[in-house]
């Protein structure tokens, strides 16, 4: 049965909202029947699978306090069609008869799907980079390109994020040096891309421009690359779609969306479980299939020292995400939670899944040689993101099966400057190695494999 909801219902809707409902719209005689959700940001907006005039539809439906992407999208839709780039047609805009949500109906494209599904993206490369040149030369930039907002169907490459298009000249083409910004946007997104010098070099072509130095597109990587994981460090902090941040003046708690909320006396989850550490900074507790770690706050002034910079739980909750968003192995992020009196914090906690292997300094796992290598994988997918460690003992390394997880991000950073990674990276690398002084053939077999990797001089 299909029930209707208004808009005061549906912002009410905090965690999910069950589908199938129908809305009434404005300007129109056929209601909007929302029949999955794609995504949702509570009491915001939310994307949908829906039937509208009998045909199957993708709606974008934007409460009052973002009407302001609601116009953006719009208009970033009539900019794509301006730059003949390919984007799902628009069929009709509205609001319902409340005029407090606004919503956009979209053709849905049958059998497209999301570029992320692909396995294969050289083609893909060289299909944005026309997408890219086509907007540049019409002054316009793509400022989220992440695969996700691009769809495939047979080959040909849809564009359906209007909101991040935006208009930076409006009088002509982007000059080289924001046009390359923005190019090295959408590769900041992926590590060792080896057809990288063939999809720069289509991009100049087509904006028929001679190629620029290597240190200076890299470098423009590094920066775009360091901006997108910052970005991303700060949005796992606040409701997001991946994230569910709740706040009171005497406490704050994150979790993932699709996590059951975690409730009860935190104290008592760590007394219950399995004491791993118990010292002066820190307790770390086993409790079924969590790891629970408590950060203890050491006195007042240590508590205002925090008040206005990330704390250790806050920094392995983002850092925990980011590592996930690169595919780099750690333990999944289960909650963060906060004990507060406005803005000074208190104790804090920062839950995560156990994995169920054996930690790098247990002598068993040496003969692990696919896990060693992974390892080796770890260190360097982290220095090539622009990331230092800031405690490489074994024992924060889990191997599983033939698979390397990286784990304790309390000291975790995002480097801007290479000579500050490279500063950085020499601390890790020499405290990595100290592991194996006692095992002089894992050490060689080690800082050969860092070696090949460029990861030592």
């Amino acid at each position: 049965m299909i029930t209707y909801i208004n808009a005061s219902e549906l912002r009410k809707l905090e965690r999910g909202v069950a589908a199938p409902f129908e809305l009434n719209l404005r300007q129109s005689p056929h209601n909007l029947i929302i029949n999955d959700i794609l995504r949702n940001l509570p009491g915001r907006r939310l994307t949908a699978l829906a039937t509208w005039k009998g045909e199957q539809v993708v709606a974008k439906i934007f409460f009052h306090e973002d009407s302001k992407y609601f116009q953006r999208d719009l208009e970033g839709v009539g900019r794509l069609n301006q730059a003949a780039v390919p984007t799902p047609k628009l069929l009709f805009t509205d609001s319902d008869r409340s005029g407090t949500i606004f919503v956009l109906i979209f053709e849905y494209i049958k059998d497209a799907k999301s570029l992320s599904f692909e396995t294969e993206l050289t083609h893909y490369h060289r299909q944005i980079m026309g997408v890219l040149a086509k907007l540049h030369s019409h002054g316009m930039v793509h400022d989220d390109l992440h695969l996700d907002n691009f769809l495939v169907k047979n080959h040909t490459l849809y564009c359906v994020d209007g909101d991040a298009i935006r208009q930076i000249n409006p009088t002509g083409s982007l000059n080289q040096k924001a046009s390359l910004k923005n190019v090295a946007q959408y590769f900041s997104q992926f590590s060792g891309i080896q057809d990288l010098h063939v999809c720069l070099e289509d991009y100049m072509q087509r904006r028929e421009w001679g190629l620029p130095s290597g240190k200076i597109f890299q470098n423009m990587l590094k920066a775009q690359r360091y901006k997108r994981l910052k970005k991303y460090g700060r949005k796992v902090l606040h409701s997001c779609t991946a994230v569910v941040s709740e706040t009171t003046w005497f406490k704050r708690q994150i979790q993932p969306r699709d996590i059951a909320p975690l409730h009860g006396d935190m104290d008592a989850l760590v007394a219950h479980g399995i004491i791993i550490k118990d010292g002066n900074t820190c307790t770390v507790a086993e409790e079924n299939d969590w790891i629970i770690k408590r950060y203890n706050m050491k006195s007042i002034w240590h508590g205002l020292s925090r008040a206005l910079r990330l704390t250790r739980a806050e920094n392995s909750w983002a850092f925990s995400h980011i590592l996930q968003l690169l595919e780099i192995n750690t333990a999944a992020p289960i909650a963060l939670v906060e004990r507060r009196l406005g803005p000074f914090r208190g104790k804090a906690y920062f839950v995560s899944e156990k994995i169920q292997g054996m930690t790098l300094d247990n002598p068993e796992i040496l003969d692990n040689k696919d896990g060693l290598c992974a390892v080796i994988d770890v260190l360097h997918s982290l220095y090539a993101n622009q990331l230092s460690h800031g405690d490489l003992k074994a024992s924060n390394f889990i191997i599983k099966n033939r698979a390397a997880y990286l784990i304790d991000l309390d000291s975790a950073t995002l480097h801007r400057s290479s000579k500050s990674l490279d500063k950085a990276w020499k601390k890790d690398i020499s405290r990595f190695l100290r592991n194996w002084d006692n095992f002089p053939e894992i050490k060689q077999f080690f800082t050969n494999g860092l070696q090949l990797r460029g990861l030592l001089p």
